[in-house]
């Protein structure tokens, strides 16, 4: 459904953050870096649109984005 509606639905926006420490002192905030979960849901739709995307650069049935990613060569 969103796949013909060109939107992303809003559940898969979703994502948990988890802090991983760098290096350093534990206890300084700005020795972690966020790392985002996400749905794996989310990860199958986001190929899904990618191969969708190249399937139709690569079998020419957009033309205009080819144009469009090779003008500026």
């Amino acid at each position: 459904m969103s796949l013909t509606t060109c939107t992303f639905p809003s559940f898969l926006k979703y994502a948990e953050i988890c802090p991983i420490h760098k290096k350093g002192n534990n206890l300084d905030v700005s020795n972690y870096r966020p790392i985002s979960i996400l749905l794996s849901m989310s990860k199958l739709f986001e190929k899904e649109i990618v191969s969708q995307f190249l399937a139709s650069i690569y079998l020419g049935l957009d033309n205009d984005i080819v144009v469009k990613l090779f003008s500026y060569v």
